[in-house]
């Protein structure tokens, strides 16, 4: 009589303690948050630039047979403006140096020619695609290039002439931006100039300019 009961009421404890814990809130763990990492912005080109440039330019002064050879080394000072698109960027851009390119020959006793051509000048068109703070260009436009022509003929006369020669303009580069103000390129640019007519009588000759220039700059964008 006395095991029933027993069992009976071990049952009836057992219930009510499992029903209790039933009842109690479960734990749950904690919602799974995301880290946060600060966004950094992606480097903008648009703009107004301005910096300096400095090269090597190896080329040609065609047809004369008083001058040939166009070397020297050339700096000067670049400005333009960019618009970037996507990874697109267009804009202008133009320059204007100072180059040592020049040459001298003689062709006998007292016979000589030489020349300078000090300045150099461009006007370009860019088209680029940007990488972020790395960009690949291209570049086209008008160039134009001085000559100062000297020739001493004794029999002759002492010739000299000074003129613009323009052409166009046509090369490719890289830049790269270091911080948001300050980026560093390294480009090639081919320039050829129409022919201009120099001294006279028998000397008379014809001066155009070939140059491959390679050249390296330093941009500040404001």
């Amino acid at each position: 009589m006395m095991k029933p009961l027993s069992k009976a009421l071990v049952l009836v404890v057992l219930g009510t303690v499992t029903a209790s814990a039933a009842d109690l809130p479960r734990r749950t763990s904690a919602p799974y948050a995301d880290p946060v990492y600060a966004s950094t912005s992606a480097f903008s080109w648009t703009g107004l630039y301005a910096g300096l440039n400095l090269g090597y330019a190896a080329g040609t002064y065609r047809d004369s047979i008083y001058f040939r050879n166009a070397n020297g080394a050339m700096l000067g000072v670049t400005g333009g403006y960019n618009f970037q698109s996507g990874n697109l960027v267009v804009g202008a851009e133009g320059d204007l140096g100072y180059a040592w390119i020049s040459e001298h020959n003689s062709f006998g006793p007292n016979f000589a020619s030489k020349i300078h051509s000090p300045t150099f000048v461009t006007l370009r068109g860019r088209l680029g695609y940007a990488m972020d703070r790395i960009m690949f260009y291209g570049t086209a436009g008008y160039a134009g290039l001085t000559s100062n022509a000297v020739l001493n003929d004794p029999t002759l006369a002492y010739f000299t002439k000074s003129q613009l020669h323009s052409g166009y303009v046509i090369g490719a580069g890289l830049e790269y931006a270091f911080t948001q103000n300050i980026s560093a390129k390294m480009e090639y640019l081919y320039a050829t100039t129409s022919s201009g007519s120099a001294f006279g009588g028998r000397d008379a000759t014809r001066i155009g300019i070939n140059e491959n220039i390679l050249r390296t700059g330093v941009n500040y964008h404001f």
